[in-house]
């Protein structure tokens, strides 16, 4: 389903059942190809309600900030 789509992916925003996605990656051959383009964030979806499935257009835009300290323990 997703093959022909192969050439024009540039990121996948993989979400869910995080064991469940890597288990599918994992046994499909044909679909390791998004676990190579996947983002750094993963999108847990506890429960697939409407509610939750409306922000997640929102969570994939938003930023995540990490704040690292320096030697002085002064934020960069």
């Amino acid at each position: 389903m997703l093959e022909p789509w192969r050439d024009r992916v540039e990121f996948a925003a993989l979400g869910g059942d995080r064991a469940a996605v890597e288990r599918v990656l994992a046994a499909s051959p044909g679909l390791g190809w998004l676990a190579e383009r996947a983002l750094p964030r993963f999108f847990s979806v506890p429960d697939p309600r409407q509610a939750v499935l409306d922000r997640l257009p929102y969570e994939l835009y938003s930023a995540e900030i990490s704040v690292e300290a320096n030697g002085a323990g002064n934020p960069r």
